[in-house]
């Protein structure tokens, strides 16, 4: 049985255009398997390589401390990309968002699904700070966060070996504090 605190981060969280639905293991490989032949998105969430169905099988696993939402419009009812967080022991919950419906690009999902997550769970006891990697060409990334207000925490230095094109990348960190997004939000219920 799910504990209390537990079944937070499984109820559905509703935004002004999306559903955003939890995962099962095998609700989560479906409503990734399509990042995993997109070059685009495996050079932007750095990854390392292509992948077996198996392999991304076993890489879309959902347990307590790893959760995928699926991103679902609300208007046509399909699924247009996915959220992913994995909360440490450390209290730092590592988000990662794609949206890989084209239609979509360019037209505020991250802000609004992203926004909608770190609201349902910034007062959460587990998660005392959001974070991201983003790898330093992925420039629409990086501005979305800083549009979110997280703030620049630093580079990393060529620590990335693209797999498409070998060469060494950076590597840009972003962090939000809980208590700095309940306070820009004045959302302290």
């Amino acid at each position: 049985m799910i504990g209390q605190s537990q079944s937070e981060f499984t109820k559905a969280i509703r935004t002004k255009r999306f559903d955003v639905v939890n995962c099962n293991w095998i609700e989560s490989y479906r409503v990734t398997e399509i990042w995993r032949n997109d070059d685009d998105v495996i050079q932007n969430l750095m990854l390392d390589k292509k992948y077996t169905n198996l392999q991304w099988m076993k890489r879309s696993r959902v347990n307590d401390k790893r959760y995928t939402h699926a991103i679902v419009d609300r208007e046509k009812k399909k699924t247009i990309g996915s959220h992913k967080m994995s909360i440490s022991d450390d209290g730092s919950a590592g988000l990662i968002i794609v949206v890989h419906s084209p239609r979509f690009h360019g037209k505020g999902v991250f802000e609004e699904v992203r926004a909608a997550i770190i609201d349902k769970f910034c007062h959460h006891p587990k998660i005392v700070r959001f974070g991201a990697r983003v790898r330093a060409r992925n420039f629409q990334s990086i501005f979305n966060y800083q549009k979110l207000g997280f703030r620049f925490v630093g580079y990393q230095r060529k620590c990335l070996v693209n797999s498409l094109t070998k060469e060494h990348e950076d590597i840009v960190l972003f962090e939000m504090l809980s208590e700095d997004w309940i306070s820009a939000r004045g959302k302290n219920d």
